[in-house]
């Protein structure tokens, strides 16, 4: 009998659902519009803060997206509930 690991986040739980890569490719389309519209207001001519705070945000969107796109094809990684013991 095959046994999964336990999901610590609704997310994580969502996306292990029967409905998961519907959601994760939803999640995705609204991070890459998030992340675009970071990336054309840093290049706006802000402030050296709000650049910052711009590109910050531009790749955090990315980074989530990368995370989405393995998700959950990185079956040797423990669910997050592993690291909170």
């Amino acid at each position: 009998m095959s046994h999964s690991p336990p999901r610590v986040t609704e997310l994580e739980q969502r996306l292990a659902g029967a409905e998961g890569e519907t959601l994760r490719d939803a999640l995705v389309k609204k991070l890459e519009v998030l992340e675009d519209a970071y990336r054309r207001l840093a290049a706006t001519g802000l402030s050296r803060a709000d650049l910052l705070l711009c590109l910050a945000a531009a790749e955090a969107a990315a980074s989530a997206i990368a995370v989405l796109g393995r998700y959950p094809v990185c079956t040797d990684v423990p669910p997050a509930a592993g690291f909170l013991h």
